[in-house]
């Protein structure tokens, strides 16, 4: 046991003599959070996804080029793009959401059949406390049931959110249409990568690259140069009209008041009713969106017009495909007729015995 426990104390003690290793000792001098930023700034470690998008809003602008360069002007081409993106990516997500809103209204009496046996099970005391406190448990157990019921059905709530996907083709069309434009830079050009942060003069080289010139005088009517803002400020104002009539116009007087009323509701509400309350008064501001980017090309602002006028199109398309039954159309079914007359006193003249028999 001595002899172990010398040879462990001279190893030590060598140990301690000896030089630190170039590597540990870097590793030990070196701050970490140097480590951090040395690692982010080797090459090659983006994540693929950001990369990807990146490379669809190039690829993007690749293509709207080339529809331009086979002979069509740009405030053409452009609509053309719009009607693109709309038959195939904002069209079938629209009949998508139509189907799960009639496949819902459809289970709406077996809702409302759960929500009628709630309010019997549930004992109701007395007082005003004891009242509000039922409504919340019958409002929460039908929540509950109609959760439940759209699972079985494949409509849950959150596919409700399926019209957000199509922001992403939307935002990818601006971005190419605002890189050919030679706008400032954005948003989204620094975060996925498509200029150099740390050299503005690459930047401004980049711009340069996908700027096409024949955009200057590639307009119509009052906005020629697409590549400036508009200076009547006519294409925003078109734009949110058009997004204003499309939001605003589906609701009626009640649901406009609902969303406007400050005061608090006379019902109580469940969770999914007060988000649903939330995003409807933040959509409310959706038409206002055009004219806080007002300073924007006139190619980006004739690209949304476009696509916002498309809206009237799909309408139309979806209203074919899923009309609306109104209440009147629907006719009572008629009562068969009785079979044994005689149950009820009435009998055939045919049969009835004659004065002569």
């Amino acid at each position: 046991m001595a002899f172990f426990s010398k040879s462990v104390q001279g190893i030590a003690a060598r140990g301690s003599r000896a030089s630190p290793s170039p590597s540990l000792s870097h590793l030990n001098q070196t701050p970490f959070p140097a480590i951090r930023s040395r690692t982010r700034s080797i090459p090659g470690r983006r994540n693929f996804h950001l990369s990807a998008v990146g490379d669809a809003v190039l690829w993007t602008a690749d293509s709207i080029t080339f529809i331009h360069h086979a002979g069509l002007p740009w405030f053409i081409s452009i609509p053309l793009v719009a009607v693109g993106v709309n038959f195939s990516f904002r069209l079938p997500i629209q009949y998508y959401t139509r189907r799960l809103v009639v496949t819902r209204n459809k289970l709406t009496p077996l809702v409302t059949a759960w929500s009628s046996r709630h309010a019997a099970t549930v004992p109701q005391g007395q007082g005003e406390d004891a009242a509000r406190l039922w409504r919340l448990r019958v409002a929460g157990l039908t929540e509950r049931s109609r959760a439940r019921i759209y699972k079985s059905w494949g409509v849950q709530r959150w596919k409700s959110f399926a019209p957000f996907l199509s922001m992403a083709p939307f935002i990818i069309v601006s971005e190419a249409l605002r890189r050919l434009c030679g706008a400032p830079t954005g948003w989204l050009s620094h975060s996925f990568g498509l200029v150099d942060i740390q050299a503005v003069s690459s930047a401004v080289e980049m711009s340069r690259r996908y700027l096409d010139e024949s955009l200057v005088d590639g307009g119509c009517l009052w906005f020629t140069d697409l590549t400036a803002m508009d200076p009547y400020y006519a294409l925003p104002i078109i734009c949110s009209a058009l997004l204003a009539r499309t939001s605003w116009g589906r609701l009626s007087k009640d649901q406009l008041r609902a969303l406007l009323s400050v005061s608090p509701p006379q019902m109580p509400q469940t969770p999914a009713t007060r988000i649903r309350t939330a995003v409807g008064r933040t959509l409310l501001l959706v038409p206002l969106f055009p004219i806080l980017f007002a300073d924007l090309p006139s190619a980006i602002f004739l690209y949304w017009a476009s696509t916002f006028a498309l809206n009237d199109v799909n309408e139309a398309i979806l209203g074919r495909l899923f009309p609306q039954k109104s209440p009147a159309s629907l006719k009572p079914t008629p009562k068969p007729a009785a079979v044994l007359p005689y149950l009820r006193g009435v009998v055939d003249s045919k049969e009835q015995p004659g004065p002569n028999r």
